[in-house]
């Protein structure tokens, strides 16, 4: 029996890695899955910005695993495994960005102002994570709350329930959620400005999968991203957050591995 390839998957903001499951069920058909947990957790890694000690925290995960695998990151772990590759180019074979938070051109220069100003949470979704709700009397009505909201029903049944298992936590008098809104925030406010001066030597070849019901940043920027890194941009169907809306979509990532894998 012939040895999988193996996929080590990098999470979005605000998500946790075991979220995925319905996800990764599907790729684990015809891949071994890694992933992992939880980025900016660690405190020998704190949240900075650009992200840099989160794809540190990509380099440490490989410390004593095989590589290179392939990587595939939804949103902020798309971006987390790319920096990663710019500084450990033998990590990856293959990097495939889930509709990833791209800031380049006139947007990666208001970004690095707006941080320099001060105002950068006025203009990532941090504004809107501020003042999210995050506390319930039980699960049953956190999910109750979550099957209403506008970001989170559209996701599958199934995806929704582990966001639920996974993404909230026992407290005194309730539940609330795993991942702290200050540090989800953080990590937005941090989303990378300076994507236009990363060196493309030597990085694998990268695939971008780009959402087709709303761009998540701009299109000319995507355009930006594509151009330099010589990416394939893949149109996918859904909105940004299309592995909770589609788990089947891990079927769409297995196709496009195999069709561009190159050993």
């Amino acid at each position: 029996m012939s040895k999988k390839d193996t996929i080590f998957f990098a999470h979005a903001t605000g998500f946790q890695g075991s979220m995925y499951r319905q996800f990764f069920r599907r790729l684990e058909k015809s891949f071994d899955v890694l992933f992992f947990e939880s980025f900016g957790r660690n405190p020998d890694f704190p949240i900075i910005d650009n992200w840099s000690n989160q794809a540190l925290e990509v380099i440490d995960f490989f410390k004593d695993k095989e590589a290179p695998v392939i990587g595939v990151g939804h949103s902020m772990g798309g971006i987390l495994n790319l920096l990663a590759a710019s500084q450990k180019p033998n990590l990856f074979k293959l990097l495939i960005l889930l509709d990833s938070p791209i800031m380049m051109g006139s947007l990666g220069i208001f970004l690095r102002l707006s941080k320099l100003i001060g105002v950068v949470e006025k203009m990532s979704p941090a504004k809107k994570s501020r003042n999210r709700k995050d506390r319930w009397k039980s699960r049953d009505e956190a999910l109750d709350y979550f099957k209403n909201n506008s970001f989170f029903n559209k996701f599958s049944k199934e995806c929704l329930s582990d966001y639920c298992e996974f993404g909230l936590k026992e407290v005194s008098g309730g539940v609330t959620l795993s991942i702290p809104v200050d540090e989800e925030c953080s990590l937005f406010n941090a989303t990378p400005h300076n994507l236009d001066f990363m060196d493309t030597d030597n990085l694998p070849p990268i695939i971008y999968c780009q959402a087709n019901r709303r761009v998540v940043t701009s299109q000319s920027s995507i355009n930006r991203f594509v151009k330099k890194f010589n990416a394939k941009r893949v149109m996918v169907e859904g909105g940004h957050m299309f592995p909770m809306e589609r788990p089947e979509s891990a079927s769409e990532i297995i196709a496009l591995i195999k069709e561009n894998l190159t050993y």
